[in-house]
């Protein structure tokens, strides 16, 4: 068995940088109206991807998740 070997996440800023700009220039499909209660069916809502894009461009701190992950 093969012994379990500590690491550190170290995400280049530059990194980080090209997924925001990325986040930024993301383009949407126009919503289009699904069956009520049936949405999923036809994959992620796109109101779900906005929000989603939204909390990763304005919330998400990965410095702080990163350190996080570093002190387990």
């Amino acid at each position: 068995m093969t012994d379990i070997k500590p690491f550190t996440i170290a995400v280049p800023e530059e990194t980080l940088s090209d997924l925001h700009t990325r986040l930024e220039l993301a383009r949407f499909p126009l919503n289009v109206d699904l069956p009520e209660g049936n949405e999923w069916d036809y994959g992620v809502p796109t109101q779900n991807i906005k929000d989603l894009v939204e909390y990763w461009k304005t919330s998400f701190d990965w410095r702080k998740v990163e350190a996080e992950i570093n002190n387990t």
